[in-house]
Parts: structure tokens; C-alpha cells; sequence
């Protein structure tokens, strides 16, 4: 099949979408089809991951704040008329909208597809019921009832575009993850000194709560000195996060930017996996760190819940407890068994995530998008 992934996001942006639409490109690229990414400009296409089969760039992104988080959209000059005219040259198989009810590229992709394009939508975010959302309400129905199949990553994303669209007929796809390559990392000599390492990956924005870590990790550093955290991302809330830490723990909190490509490195450099959001789907990073085998830290939240035990691939605290992330960071600092127990336990619970498995659904999806189209009467 020919099949273009459509996405507002994509490399070199850092995020869960990104992940999904580049490794699944690879996955099908590997099963005989022909993928195409369709996205936007970057203002660069310099990535560190492997290229993936093909992209195609049409109009600029802009970035905008929506969510809790930095958000993106494609704008330019006659956008949709080179989108439409894109993908009737191409004549696809398939369009696979990511994060279809978002402005603006999925949209445009959805309007211009040729008759006989089969369309299958995957909603990747959780999100707070909002005005915006209310007044579209009614172009929201019309827009997934133009979809041949829907999937949603989590239960959760479902359940918040059901506020709006309450007959939305769905199935759950979670994301995927490449397990060899995760493991595949070697420990960054500068991290190599004896301390037990924390991580914490992800953008650097209000939803990832890292304020809330860094106390944390600053108080537990207090009890245990032979420990250290390493912030591996970049965002808007830098500087301040930066200006957060206290001196006596300056040496102890590490900020190292962006990293794509080199992210094994980072999990073979750590212990234990922190994650901090209280808004998640599907998280990419807390899915990535049990591929690599890590025990995690994590606060009670049902993309959480889903994916891990308590006692199990890690220490689950509650929300806002402050106080349980400290004794989590704390016990785990001290008991290497513990550690090495809930490492093998993530292993094991991540390998349902492997790409190999998540690309075949994708594919049982398409062919069914297919026989729903032609039922439909639309080709």
C-alpha cells in the first residue's frame, strides 16, 4: 500500500507524535510498503535518527501554546491548494491523520484527499474540556464521520474527544517503541562515577511539572549525596527551572538540552526513570524508559496505572505528594536489588509495546479503512 503519514510534528521537534509517525513509517517501510511523512517546515531538517523512507515538507510550522504544552500548526500562502494538489499526484492508499482534530495540516490533508484515499485517524492527546473545543462541536462530528477508522493511543485520548463526539467509534493502538535500539545505548563517561542516576526526559514546559522534581530531588539529596539527576530536554521553561535549583545541589542536578538520537546513551547512563506529568496519553518517554529497562518513579495517574505496578516496574506516588517522591527517590537510591527487580519487570511489561507488534495493527486498520471506504460508496 501506498500511505502518507500526515503530522504537525516531526523531526527534528522531540515528542511522542514525532516517534510515532518516524517509526512507523520505518515498520511499514519494512513490510513492502511505501511511506510518505507529510509535514511541515522546521526551519531546519537536521536530525541525529535514521532518515526515514521519504518526508515531504509543505508550508511553515509556528509555534503556539495550547495544552499545557508548545503546540504547533502549518500555515503558507495557498497551503491547502498545494496539500490537495500533493496528494492527488500521489494518489495514497491511505491518509493517516495524526492528531487529526488539530489545526492545520491533518485538516487540509482530510479536505484535499482524492475520492478513492481511504483516511484512518489516530488521536495522540489527552486534554482538558475547553471552549474552543465546545464551539467546534458540530465540525468535529462532520470531521471524524469523513474518517474510514479511527485509533486513539490511550483510552483516555478517546474518552476526551467523545466530550465532542460522542459516537465516535474507535480502537485503542498504543504507542510503540524500539526496544533493541533503547537498549543499545553505552553509559556517558562523565555519568560513570559511582552515583545513582535519576532521568527525566521530556520538554521543559508547565504539563511536565518539573518544579516539583526538582524539590524533591534537591530535599532528597539532603538524606543521600550519592545521587544525581539528569534533565535530558529543552523548553521554554529552562532558565527558571535552572534558577530553581539550590546550591546545594547544583553539581547534583544536570541539564543536558535536547537529545533525539542519543537518548540510549542517556538510559544506559541512569538507574531510574522519573516522570512527572499529571496529563498523558500515551507517554512516549515513560514507555521509552521501560524499554530500557528502567525502574521508574511515578505519580498515580491513569496513563501511568495502565502501564505499571506499584512495587512492580516501579514506585507509583500519589499526585501531589511531594513527600512520595522524595522516599521513592530515596528508597530506590538505596536498594540496588530493588532496582535490578523492577529493570527485569519493565522489560518484560514493555515488550507487548515493540514496534514489530504495533505496525501490524496499524496495517489490519488500513485494510479495513479500505473495505469500509469502498462500502461507504466513496471511491
Amino acid at each position: 500500500m501506498k500511505i502518507a503519514l500526515v503530522s504537525e510534528y516531526y523531526y527534528p521537534d522531540v515528542g511522542g507524535m514525532p516517534e510515532c509517525v518516524h517509526h512507523l513509517a520505518h515498520g511499514l517501510a519494512s513490510l513492502g510498503h511505501e511511506p510518505t511523512i507529510l509535514t511541515s517546515d522546521f526551519g531546519s531538517e537536521e536530525h541525529d535518527m535514521p532518515p526515514a523512507p521519504r518526508v515531504k515538507r509543505i508550508g511553515k510550522s509556528v509555534v503556539f501554546f495550547s495544552n499545557g504544552s508548545i503546540s504547533r500548526a502549518t500555515v503558507g500562502w495557498r497551503i491547502g491548494a498545494k496539500v490537495k494538489r500533493f496528494l492527488h499526484e500521489e494518489k495514497f492508499d491511505i491518509l493517516h491523520l495524526h492528531g487529526p482534530q488539530w489545526p492545520l495540516l491533518p485538516q487540509l490533508a482530510l479536505h484535499g484527499a482524492p475520492p478513492e484515499t481511504a483516511i484512518v485517524g489516530t488521536l495522540h492527546t489527552f486534554f482538558d474540556d475547553n471552549l474552543l473545543m465546545r464551539t467546534l462541536r458540530k465540525p468535529l462530528v462532520d470531521f471524524f464521520e469523513a474518517i474510514d477508522a479511527t485509533t486513539s493511543v490511550s483510552e483516555n485520548a478517546a474518552r476526551a474527544m467523545m466530550r465532542y463526539v460522542p459516537e465516535l467509534r474507535y480502537r485503542v493502538i498504543a504507542n510503540g517503541i524500539d526496544i533493541p535500539w533503547l537498549r543499545g545505548g553505552k553509559r556517558r563517561p562523565e555519568l560513570d562515577d559511582g552515583r545513582v542516576n535519576f532521568m527525566f526526559l521530556g520538554r521543559l514546559e508547565p504539563r511536565n511539572e518539573l518544579p516539583r522534581l526538582i524539590e524533591a530531588f534537591a530535599m532528597a539529596l539532603a538524606a543521600r549525596d550519592n545521587i544525581r539527576l539528569i534533565v535530558v530536554g529543552d523548553g521554554p521553561e529552562r532558565r527558571e527551572l535552572e534558577q530553581l535549583v539550590p546550591d546545594h545541589a547544583k553539581d547534583s542536578i544536570v541539564f543536558v538540552g535536547s537529545v533525539l538520537g542519543g537518548r540510549p546513551d542517556y538510559f544506559a547512563s541512569s538507574d531510574v526513570y522519573c516522570f512527572t506529568t499529571r496529563i498523558g496519553a500515551m507517554p512516549i518517554s515513560l514507555l521509552e524508559a521501560l524499554g530500557a529497562g528502567k525502574a521508574i518513579i511515578a505519580p498515580a495517574i491513569e496513563p501511568v496505572r495502565e502501564l505499571c505496578t506499584s512495587g512492580k516496574e516501579g514506585l507509583i506516588v500519589p499526585l501531589d505528594s511531594l513527600k512520595g517522591f522524595v522516599d521513592a527517590i530515596i528508597s530506590l537510591a538505596d536498594d540496588r536489588v530493588a532496582r535490578e527487580e523492577m529493570s527485569a519487570a519493565a522489560l518484560r511489561t514493555a515488550q507487548k509495546f515493540a514496534w514489530p507488534r504495533i505496525v501490524d495493527r496499524y496495517v489490519d486498520v488500513y485494510h479495513e479503512a479500505r473495505e469500509m471506504h469502498a462500502a461507504r460508496g466513496l471511491v
